[in-house]
C-alpha cells in the first residue's frame, strides 16, 4: 500500500484545514490535521453532495465531525473510520442522530471529565484551544464551549485565569470541583469489574463467555454474567446495579438479543465504554441504530483470535483512553 502526499485540502465535515494523502492503488484519500482527526474516504464518496442526504446542514456535518474525532481508536486494529458508500447510505443517518440525542447534562459531563484527567494535581493549569476542542463535545460552535465553562465557573468548579482569549482558556478545578467529579470518577475508575450482555442458552455461549472473560482477566478485569451470583433482587434492579459497578461492558449483538441493545444502551447511558461484539455471519443484521458503531466480528471455533482482539481493543478503548466517555 503505497501514499502520496497531496497536499491540503478543506475537510468536507469540519471545513477546517486537513492534510490529504491518496493510496495510489485504491484512490483512497485519508485526511488529518483538522477537527475531525484523521478519517479516511472511498473514492466513490468524494463528492459532497453524497453526503448532503443525510448531513443537510453545516450543524450536522459538525456533529459528525465530533463523531469521527471521538472515534479515532475504536476500530479494529486502530485503523481510521473509512467512509464509503455503504457507509453514508446505510451507517450515517443513525450517527447523526445519536450526535443530535447528547443531551446537555451528557455534554457537561464530558467537558468536566476531560477537565479532570488533564488535571495531574490540585492548582494545575488546563489549557484548552476552544476552536480546536469543542467538536470533541459534541457541541456546535466553540462559543457553545465558552458558554459552559462560564456555566462551571458561576457554578464554583472551576476557575478562568485572567489570559484567556476567544481561542484559548485556561481553567483550573476549584477544591469543590475536584472534590465533587472526583467523587464521581473515583469509584468508575477503580472498578475492576466488567458487565457481559449476551444471549443466553445458546451452543456458543460458553466458549463465548469463557473467551470474553479471559481477556479481561489478561487485562487485570473481572468480567462476569448477572447470572453467575445468586441474589434475592428483581433481574432488571441486579442488572442496573451491575452495570453502575462496572467499568466497562462488553455486549455481544449475535441473535439480536433485545436483552443486549437493552443493557448496551443503559450502559452508554451512563457513560460506560461498550465493546460490542457480533458473530461474522451476522453484521448486516444489527440494528441501523447501532450499526454505525465499531463491533468486534467473530468466528466459531477461532476463540483464540476472539481474545486477542478484545484484549487489543480493551487496551485501546479503556487502558489507553483513560476512560474519557464518548
Amino acid at each position: 500500500m503505497r501514499w502520496k502526499e497531496e497536499g491540503q485540502k478543506k475537510c468536507p465535515f469540519c471545513k477546517t484545514d486537513a492534510i490529504v494523502g491518496e493510496n495510489t492503488d485504491t484512490g483512497q484519500l485519508a485526511y488529518t490535521d483538522c477537527l475531525c482527526g484523521k478519517y479516511c474516504i472511498d473514492m466513490n464518496p468524494r463528492d459532497d453532495a453524497s453526503y448532503d442526504a443525510s448531513l443537510k446542514t453545516d450543524e450536522d456535518k459538525i456533529l459528525f465531525s465530533g463523531y469521527l474525532r471521538n472515534n479515532q481508536s475504536s476500530q479494529k486494529d486502530n485503523q481510521p473510520i473509512t467512509i464509503t458508500d455503504e457507509f453514508v447510505r446505510e451507517e450515517l443517518p443513525g450517527i447523526l442522530d445519536y450526535c443530535k440525542e447528547k443531551t446537555l447534562d451528557e455534554k457537561i459531563s464530558k467537558i468536566k471529565s476531560y477537565i479532570y484527567q488533564k488535571t495531574a494535581s490540585i492548582g494545575q493549569h488546563v489549557q484548552l484551544e476552544v476552536e480546536k476542542l469543542y467538536t470533541f463535545f459534541y457541541l456546535k460552535t466553540h462559543s457553545e464551549l465558552v458558554a459552559i465553562l462560564k456555566y462551571l465557573q458561576e457554578s464554583n468548579i472551576l476557575h478562568k485565569t485572567p489570559v484567556d482569549t476567544n481561542t484559548i482558556v485556561n481553567v483550573i478545578l476549584t477544591i469543590e470541583g475536584f472534590s465533587k467529579i472526583e467523587s464521581t470518577q473515583k469509584n468508575y475508575l477503580q472498578s475492576k469489574k466488567v458487565f457481559i450482555a449476551c444471549e443466553f442458552d445458546t451452543g456458543y455461549q460458553d466458549k463465548l463467555v469463557k473467551t470474553i472473560k479471559a481477556a479481561c482477566a489478561a487485562c487485570g478485569f473481572d468480567a462476569k454474567l448477572v447470572s453467575d451470583e445468586r441474589h434475592d433482587k428483581d433481574i432488571t434492579h441486579k442488572i442496573i446495579a451491575d452495570l453502575k459497578q462496572s467499568r466497562f461492558i462488553i455486549a455481544d449483538f449475535t441473535d439480536q438479543n433485545n436483552g443486549v441493545y437493552y443493557e448496551a444502551g443503559y450502559a452508554m447511558g451512563m457513560s460506560k465504554k461498550v465493546i460490542r461484539l457480533v458473530n461474522e455471519k451476522q453484521i448486516k443484521k444489527l440494528h441501523f441504530d447501532t450499526r454505525q458503531f465499531s463491533h468486534i466480528p467473530w468466528k466459531d471455533g477461532k476463540w483464540k483470535e476472539l481474545e486477542d482482539d478484545l484484549i487489543n481493543q480493551i487496551k485501546v478503548t479503556v487502558l489507553n483512553n483513560h476512560d474519557t466517555t464518548e
